[in-house]
């Protein structure tokens, strides 16, 4: 009930006008088609209704649906429902000429391709030359810290703004920070520092410039 609750008031980006729902994958996803106002191409949204994040959903734009209506120079898809049909966990595409293509066949084609591009530009950011380097944090009296291990690119200069910002865990804790910018300007040193700690994800900025800080 809560999920049903849940999609009767939701709302999908740059869709004003929904023309076709259809739900896939033994009902865990729904597939919405719809268009804005200015009838721009359909977009398709694929919304995961199951998954944790609860606000997750696929959201890919495609020409190959509304081709075949601008033949017919028809802008307000209103042939819409006759070049859709809807079966059982899939929507079909019927052309000017007949043909028969799997809707779902091209999102899930355009979501491979988007995996790929992603895991390639993951697998740069990951390669030796961009791998990140470590070293433990220090405590208090300036001994190392094994609990705070922190993350900095090469040549750079980084000792993180904060080192425990969550006073009300009383007992030691693993915690990662990461240099998100670290400029040098004159005497001006900016930085911006992400500590992820036991139940806190913090991002921390400092501008340092002699003895005057701001934090």
């Amino acid at each position: 009930m809560e999920n049903g609750l849940e999609a009767t008031s939701k709302k999908f980006d740059g869709i004003e006008k929904i023309h076709l729902l259809e739900f896939i994958e033994e009902d865990k996803k729904l597939v919405v088609v719809g268009s804005s106002s200015k009838g721009e191409k359909l977009k398709i949204i694929i919304w995961d209704m199951y998954n944790n994040f609860r606000d997750f959903e696929t959201t890919m734009e495609f020409d190959f649906l509304k081709k075949d209506l601008e033949k017919d120079n028809l802008d307000n898809l209103a042939t819409l429902a006759t070049r859709l049909a809807r079966t059982s966990g899939n929507i079909f595409q019927i052309d000017n000429d007949g043909k028969v293509s799997s809707v779902l066949k091209e999102v899930k084609k355009k979501e491979e391709e988007e995996k790929r591009d992603i895991k390639e530009t993951l697998n740069m950011a990951i390669s030796p030359e961009n791998e990140l380097h470590k070293k433990y944090g220090k405590k208090s009296n300036r001994q190392p810290d094994i609990s705070h291990i922190v993350h900095y690119e090469k040549n750079v200069n980084f000792e993180p703004i904060v080192t425990d910002k969550e006073p009300w865990v009383l007992r030691d804790y693993e915690r990662n920070s990461y240099c998100l910018y670290h400029n040098k300007k004159g005497t001006e040193v900016e930085t911006l520092q992400l500590i992820v700690g036991r139940s806190t994800v913090q991002i921390w900025h400092q501008i340092q410039d002699g003895n005057k800080n701001k934090d």
